[in-house]
C-alpha cells in the first residue's frame, strides 16, 4: 500500500512537471488542434504562442486565461481562432495577412499592450465584447472588414486606423492619447471622442464627423483634411502647441473653436469651398508661427488677435475688403513679417498687388481705409501687400550678392585685358631705372636690345623664329658719323607680342647724340 502510494505521488509529481513545462517555453507552436487542446490545460502561458502558415481549419483554445507575452498570428490558412477565456495578454497581439480568417472570438479580452489586426479582408469584427472597454497602449486596425471599432478607454500612446471601408463607427473612452490617426476608411464614419481631454497629434481624414466635445489641450499638432461633414467644433480647445491645419472639407460650413486662444505654430485653413464666413476663433490672441488663409470666403474675424510672429498670407476668390484688415492688423503691431492679402472676383479684374511698408500711410489701388470687421463691402479685385522690412537673411543674401557681381566684374575685366593683348600682372616689380641711349658708350650701341615685360623678357625677331638678330627695318641702315652730330633712326619694326602675333610699329623719328668712337 505504502508502494503504491509512493508510485502515485510519483507519477502525479511527473504530471505536474510537464504541464507546468508545457505552460512555459519561449515559444510553442500551435499548428493543429491538437495542439490546441494540449495548450488548453494552461491557464496562464508564459512566453510567445505563434500559429504558423501551415495551421489551416479551426481553432479552439478554450483553457487558456493568460498570456504572459506574445500572440501571433500572421499568414496563416485558419479560418476561425477562438479563445473563450483569455482576459489579458502582456505583450503583443498580432493577427495579419490572413485572407481565409473570417471569424476570431474574443469575448473576455480586457488588457492588451499592443493590438493589430492588419490585411484581413475577410474579417468582419475583432470578436470583442462591445460593453468591456479594452486597456491598450498602441492598436492598428488596417486594410479590415470592420464595421464597429472596439472600444479603447485608459491613456493609448498611439491609435492608427486606417483602409477600413465598411467602417461606420468608432467611440473610444480613451481620456488621452499620445497620437491618433484616422483616414481612408468608409465614407461614413464618424468618428466620437466623448471623453478626450488632451491629446498629443490628431489626423483625420475622410470622416462624416468629429466629436471632441471636452477636448482641451493638442500638445502638438492637428490637421482635418477632406471630410465630409459640415461642422468641426470644439467648444473647450485653448491652446494647441504646434499647428493646426483644415484643408479641403468640401462641405464644411462652419469652423468654431471659440475658446482657443494659442497656437504655437502656423494656421492654415484652405481650399474650404463651402467656408464663406470664418468667425469661430473669437478668443485666439497669438499665432506663433504664420497664419495663411484661402479659399471663397467674404467675411473673416479675429477679434481677439494680438500677435502673429511671421507672415499673413490671406487669398479669397471673392469680395474682401483687404484695406480694412490691413489697417486693423499693421497699425497696432499685429503682423511682424511680410501681410499679403489678395481679393479677387470672377466678374472683376483684380487689380495689381502693391507693395507698401508697414509705416506707409499710402491706401493700395482699389482699397478703401476703413476699419472694424472685414466684411465684403470692400472694392472688388482688392489686393495689398505689406512687408515690414528686410529680414537679416534678406540682407545677408543682398551682401553675398553684391560681392559676388564685383568679383565676375573683376574676371571678365581681366578677361578682356588678355584678349587685346595686355599683359595683367599681380605681383609687384620692382621699377628698373630706365637706360638712356646718352649714357650708353660706344661698345654698347650695336648690342643686342630687350623689351622688358612683366612676365618675361622677349627678344626681338625678323621672321619666324626668335633668334637674336639685328633690327629690321624698311629703309637702308645709315650710318653713324664719327663725330658728335644728329642721325635720325628711322624705320617700321615688326615686334613679336605674348601671343605669337607679329605687331608692327612705326616709329617717329628720334635724334641720339652718340659719342665719338
Amino acid at each position: 500500500m505504502i508502494l503504491l502510494s509512493r508510485s502515485f505521488a510519483m507519477l502525479l509529481s511527473q504530471y505536474v512537471i510537464g504541464i507546468a513545462a508545457q505552460c512555459s517555453q519561449a515559444t510553442t507552436t500551435i499548428a493543429s488542434q491538437a495542439d490546441a487542446t494540449g495548450l488548453s490545460s494552461c491557464a496562464t502561458f508564459t512566453g510567445a504562442i505563434v500559429i504558423p502558415k501551415t495551421a489551416s481549419g479551426p481553432l479552439n483554445i478554450s483553457g487558456l486565461g493568460e498570456i504572459r507575452g506574445d500572440l501571433i498570428v500572421d499568414n496563416v490558412g485558419i479560418t476561425s481562432l477562438t479563445m473563450p477565456l483569455l482576459t489579458n495578454v502582456t505583450g503583443t497581439m498580432t493577427i495579419a495577412n490572413s485572407t481565409s480568417l473570417t471569424t476570431v472570438d474574443f469575448p473576455k479580452l480586457k488588457n492588451v499592450v499592443n493590438l493589430n489586426f492588419v490585411a484581413l479582408p475577410g474579417l468582419t469584427g475583432a470578436g470583442l465584447d462591445p460593453n468591456v472597454v479594452m486597456n491598450t497602449t498602441n492598436v492598428k486596425i488596417s486594410n479590415t472588414s470592420f464595421s464597429v471599432i472596439p472600444n479603447f478607454g485608459g491613456q493609448p500612446t498611439y491609435i492608427r486606423i486606417d483602409n477600413n471601408k465598411l467602417l461606420l463607427n468608432m467611440s473610444l473612452d480613451a481620456t488621452d492619447m499620445g497620437e491618433i490617426s484616422v483616414h481612408n476608411n468608409g465614407a461614413k464614419l464618424r468618428v466620437g471622442l466623448p471623453n478626450l481631454l488632451t491629446i498629443g497629434n490628431a489626423v483625420f481624414i475622410n470622416t462624416t464627423g468629429i466629436d471632441v466635445p471636452v477636448l482641451t489641450t493638442i500638445r502638438n499638432s492637428m490637421s482635418v483634411a477632406s471630410n465630409y461633414f459640415t461642422l468641426f467644433s470644439a467648444p473647450r480647445l485653448q491652446s494647441i502647441n504646434n499647428s493646426v491645419e483644415f484643408q479641403n472639407n468640401s462641405k464644411m460650413i462652419d469652423l468654431s473653436v471659440p475658446m482657443l486662444k494659442s497656437i504655437g505654430g502656423d494656421i492654415s485653413i484652405f481650399m474650404n469651398s463651402a467656408l464663406q464666413q470664418i468667425s469661430g476663433f473669437q478668443s485666439l490672441e497669438k499665432v506663433g508661427s504664420a497664419l495663411a488663409v484661402s479659399g471663397n470666403f467674404s467675411s473673416m474675424t479675429f477679434p481677439s488677435l494680438k500677435n502673429v510672429t511671421f507672415g499673413v498670407n490671406i487669398q479669397t476668390s471673392r469680395q474682401f475688403n483687404c484695406a480694412a484688415l490691413r489697417d486693423q492688423w499693421i497699425p497696432t503691431g499685429i503682423v511682424h513679417d511680410q501681410f499679403l492679402c489678395v481679393s479677387t472676383n470672377a466678374s472683376v479684374a483684380a487689380s495689381p498687388p502693391t507693395v507698401i511698408t508697414s509705416n506707409s500711410t499710402s491706401n493700395s489701388t482699389g482699397m478703401s481705409g476703413s476699419t472694424g470687421s472685414q466684411t465684403g463691402s470692400g472694392n472688388s479685385g482688392d489686393s495689398t501687400i505689406i512687408s515690414s522690412g528686410l529680414s537679416m537673411g534678406a540682407k545677408a543674401g543682398i551682401g553675398v550678392g553684391i560681392g559676388i557681381s564685383v568679383v565676375i566684374l573683376f574676371a571678365i575685366g581681366i578677361y578682356l585685358c588678355r584678349k587685346k593683348g595686355y599683359s595683367v600682372s599681380f605681383i609687384r616689380h620692382k621699377r628698373e631705372k630706365p637706360i638712356i641711349p646718352s649714357e650708353l658708350g660706344y661698345e654698347e650701341k650695336n648690342q643686342w636690345s630687350e623689351l622688358p615685360n612683366s612676365h618675361a623678357r622677349r627678344e626681338l625677331g625678323t621672321g619666324i623664329d626668335h633668334e637674336k638678330s639685328e633690327l629690321a627695318v624698311v629703309e637702308p641702315p645709315v650710318e653713324l658719323a664719327a663725330s658728335y652730330g644728329w642721325g635720325p633712326v628711322p624705320g617700321i619694326h615688326e615686334i613679336y607680342t605674348h601671343n605669337g602675333k607679329i605687331r608692327k610699329e612705326r616709329h617717329k623719328e628720334q635724334k641720339y647724340r652718340m659719342p665719338r668712337p
